[in-house]
């Protein structure tokens, strides 16, 4: 019997000398990954930077069954993270974690946090918390290089039964819902999700489970959520199934379908949101809340939106209207400035809410569509342009009468009820919005993924506009 013995060659090894050097490894590779930068495989985005040191305790992902709290630096997230009921994730200010596209069972890697779990992610406006891609900075932006961040909460959500599965994470690790609309799952406060969106599917062959940056699931209003950006995240930015959570100084910036996507009866408060559409997404909102095959299935999604700049991705992205509110979706859509699309706001399949421009005056039951006839809603590109659009007939025969309201005589192109389009002057019972340019002062009024566009305040015509 032969007996194989493995040498370490050190000292006077053959390989020593003339620039070769013995390691005290098997393989190609030790901490350095020497294909950085100029292998064909790095410039297909299938490499990682080249800067992990080789500590292992700045690895994550599995499951953790007690709290972790992890320190500022980098991490890397090599596949999905779960937080377990009862646990919590601090991540101090300053810290990133960059995640892997893949793991070795081919799922891109999240973090989840689970029903009863939290997260307490403080950032600071020096020091902000990244989650974002191992790909190298020459390669990016990217959409779709890792999967996102999911938290589960026990608010309220539509039609439960069938709805308390997060999509793309399958058996109790995706479940969320409950009765307890307060429910606490932490804080995010200064956060960036960036380049995320991947497919999570596993291995029984569901597809397209393309995650969004950050996927609320019944998260309560117990939570507190102010200072996060999503980026170029493959699928939507924001988005919130069901429950409670407020979110205040959001921005959504060029990602692969809409910036904030409401569904399944979610009823929180949203306060100062930014979206930039840019050439790849669909909306800047999107409001949806049909659940079992019915427009008026309840909870019924009702966001409270008061003060939003939503830029669309026109002229060259004309695919969908800035805001689309649709599926019996209520809710309150105030002090909002609305440009740069082919359709400013368009309402459809409508259920049995009311639709009202008059002064809700508070939430009172939730039944109700309330449009601010203030809210400026403009033509930045010079292309078609339509500021409000009613195209199902349910819409237009259960909108409230508007006709007490002053009428704005401003210029626009055209507006359409039902199928009567009309050019230059509103149809009574129209809901009214303010035509414009807003012209906004150190921001984007016209942006796509390769330019941007800054404009200067024009006071007299938008002055009174921003202090009514």
């Amino acid at each position: 019997m032969r007996t194989w013995r493995v040498a370490a060659f050190s000292g006077s090894a053959p390989f020593s000398g003339n620039g070769f050097r013995a390691k005290g490894y098997n393989g190609a590779f030790g901490s350095d990954l020497w294909l950085h930068q100029w292998s064909l495989l790095s410039s297909m985005a299938f490499l990682p930077d080249n800067e992990w040191t080789g500590d292992s305790s700045r690895l994550l992902g599995g499951r953790y069954s007690s709290s972790v709290t992890l320190s500022q630096g980098i991490y890397y997230l090599l596949t999905h993270m779960f937080m377990e009921s009862g646990t919590v994730l601090t991540i101090p200010a300053g810290t990133t974690i960059k995640a892997y596209a893949r793991d070795p069972s081919g799922l891109a890697p999240a973090l989840v946090i689970k029903t009863g779990a939290r997260i307490e992610a403080t950032g600071t406006i020096s020091s902000p918390i990244t989650f974002t891609t191992v790909l190298p900075p020459t390669l990016l932006p990217m959409r779709g290089t890792w999967g996102g961040v999911i938290i589960l909460g026990e608010a309220t959500v539509q039609d439960q039964a069938q709805s308390g599965q997060i999509e793309g994470i399958t058996g109790n690790d995706g479940q969320f819902g409950g009765t307890n609309d307060n429910d606490n799952s932490g804080t995010l406060t200064y956060v960036r999700v960036w380049y995320g969106g991947a497919d999570i599917s596993d291995s029984s062959g569901i597809e397209e489970n393309e995650i969004n940056g950050i996927t609320f699931g019944a998260v309560g209003s117990g939570t507190k959520v102010s200072y996060c950006e999503v980026a170029f995240n493959l699928d939507d930015g924001f988005e919130l199934f069901g429950g409670t959570v407020d979110l205040k100084y959001c921005s959504s910036l060029f990602n692969g379908d809409d910036a904030f996507d409401i569904d399944l009866g979610y009823r929180g408060r949203m306060q100062f949101l930014f979206a930039l559409v840019g050439l790849k997404g669909d909306h800047a909102a999107e409001v949806d809340s049909k659940s079992g095959g019915s427009v008026d299935a309840q909870p019924r999604s009702f966001p409270q939106i008061y003060g939003a700049t939503f830029v669309g991705g026109a002229p060259e992205n004309t695919r969908g209207s800035v805001v689309r509110i649709q599926e019996g979706s209520a809710g309150i859509f105030s002090n909002m400035v609305i440009t740069n699309g082919k359709t400013g706001i368009e309402n459809k399949d409508c259920g049995a809410e009311n639709r009202t421009q008059k002064s809700p005056g508070g939430i009172v039951d939730m039944q109700y569509l309330y449009l601010y006839d203030k809210n400026v809603v403009f033509n930045s590109h010079g292309g078609d342009f339509t500021q409000i659009v009613l195209d199902n007939k349910t819409c237009k025969e259960l909108l409230v009468n508007l006709s007490s309201f002053e009428i704005l005589q401003l210029a626009f192109s055209s507006v359409i009820y039902g199928e009567l389009s009309i050019s230059g002057k509103y149809v009574e019972g129209y809901p009214l919005a303010v035509n414009s340019n807003p012209s906004i002062l150190n921001l984007p009024y016209s942006a796509t993924e390769t330019g941007i566009l800054q404009g200067q305040i024009n006071k007299s015509l938008c002055g009174s506009i921003f202090l009514s």
